[in-house]
């Protein structure tokens, strides 16, 4: 039986919850109506990336402190719609009240399209996001990916380099003819639902 769930933060999001995502799978599956922290209307491209973020956690700092997230946001902007998430509950780690979002969004250098507050953690547990970062991948609204950042689960930014990056892989890779979905072991910090 299909549970409806009402998702609300700046803006409410109806969808129904089945379980989390898998490949092939459709994000209108979902059918969720998603907005940002703003109340904007978040809108798909024919790429779209779902990062999931704890600005907190070593992990992702790895790739914010090193710029390495901003340049992939900045280097697919037109080519990809960049959609960061942050579902961590009030009360722990990474939880951002409205009026420090933007702040944090501008001392990141953020350079993604869409933030979206999920403190409820629902869009979080639709998806199945267990770690920050925690990378989705749609191509016209199929999930062609789901898993990590890159090869090397680690919190050094010297390993960035050596690493073999998978959302480059994906996006890069995404419209040759001999492309297949696929997923990685996400690692990371625990999402803080």
């Amino acid at each position: 039986m299909l549970k409806k769930f009402v998702l609300c933060s700046l803006g409410c999001f109806f969808f129904n919850l089945v379980s989390e995502l898998k490949l092939g799978d459709s994000f209108s599956s979902l059918n969720v109506s998603l907005n940002d922290w703003r109340g904007n209307p978040v809108t798909l491209g024919s790429l779209t990336v779902f990062e999931w973020t704890n600005f907190s956690c070593p992990y992702v700092q790895k790739h914010y402190g090193s710029g390495n997230m901003q340049r992939y946001q900045q280097s697919y902007k037109g080519k990809v719609t960049w959609v960061t998430v942050n579902s961590s509950r009030k009360g722990r780690e990474g939880y951002l009240e409205d009026n420090e979002i933007e702040k944090t969004l501008k001392e990141k250098n953020w350079n993604g399209d869409f933030f979206v507050k999920d403190s409820n953690g629902l869009l979080g547990r639709a998806f199945g996001a267990k770690t920050t970062p925690h990378i989705f991948i749609f191509k016209e609204g199929i999930l062609i990916y789901k898993g990590a950042i890159d090869s090397i689960p680690s919190t050094k930014p010297g390993d960035i380099e050596i690493a073999e990056n998978y959302i480059k892989k994906v996006v890069d890779g995404s419209y040759l003819p001999d492309f297949k979905p696929f997923e990685t072991k996400a690692y990371g910090c625990s999402v803080k639902y």
